[in-house]
């Protein structure tokens, strides 16, 4: 399933920012592109997190049932058309509530799957859109989610409407006894390390699931493209075979039925 990776620019004062996406790239390198001329992007880790999930099948086929619920094309609204939830609701509360109230409903995800709980952040902007965007976790005083069972999953700190450093500092003062409480039973394994799957590793994927090359054949294209590179002739079917397997299975373990 295809998911574009929005750049966008932020406007305005500290106190009334304004968040804009400008266009959709498809790279990593595109990305750092658009960063190194002043817009916001997507960190590397993030980046491999969504080339993930974008390959696993029991995600694909989630997204797509909910599309179909809600009469969305199969890719998703057009981004030139793109509204964030927020303005979405403001703009569409008479005329579309049966279509936020769907989304609300399937957006509870949580309740059969095993996910990191940074796509509940961008859920939105993949479901009806197809892209995630760099200010998907921003919100327009300040607020943490204590959790009542244990181990606790995450910690949340929301803040609704500007704020000053100040204010922020002395709101963790104020609470830091209980959120420190909250930390000592976080969860012992963390979101994993999108990050150490590299471009080859997607590509060897995505030649034995979509093309269905055998690993030896793999190793063939691989060493046809990388060879020059290679010069201890660490590409060859086993070890092409080993990165599938590491990388299939972070693929499948990203978002799964409990």
């Amino acid at each position: 399933m295809e998911i574009g990776f929005a750049i966008g620019k932020t406007s305005g004062g500290e106190f009334n920012p304004n968040f804009t996406l400008v266009s959709i790239v498809r790279t990593y390198d595109d990305i750092r592109k658009a960063e190194q001329t002043g817009l916001v992007g997507h960190t590397r880790s993030f980046f491999n997190f969504i080339q993930a999930l974008s390959r696993n099948p029991a995600f694909t086929k989630e997204i797509l049932g909910i599309r179909k619920e809600l009469k969305l094309p199969t890719s998703g609204l057009p981004f030139n058309k793109y509204l964030s939830f927020n303005d979405f609701v403001s703009k569409n509360i008479k005329s579309n509530i049966p279509i936020i109230q769907r989304f609300l409903g399937k957006n509870k995800l949580r309740n059969s799957f095993a996910y990191p709980p940074e796509l509940d952040k961008c859920l939105y902007d993949i479901v009806f859109y197809g892209i995630v965007s760099p200010f998907s976790a921003v919100q327009s005083s300040i607020a943490w989610n204590p959790s009542i069972s244990s181990p606790v999953e995450c910690i949340e700190l929301s803040i609704f409407a500007p704020v000053t450093k100040h204010a922020l500092h002395k709101f963790i003062d104020r609470n830091w006894k209980d959120i420190s409480s909250s930390m000592r039973r976080l969860e012992q394994k963390p979101t994993a390390d999108f990050s150490q799957i590299s471009p080859r590793d997607f590509e060897i994927v995505d030649l034995r699931d979509q093309k269905k090359f055998t690993f030896s054949k793999i190793a063939e294209v691989l060493s046809d493209k990388y060879g020059e590179d290679d010069v201890d002739a660490t590409i060859n079917r086993d070890s092409v075979k080993t990165a599938y397997t590491r990388t299939k299975k972070k693929i499948i373990d990203i978002f799964k039925s409990k």
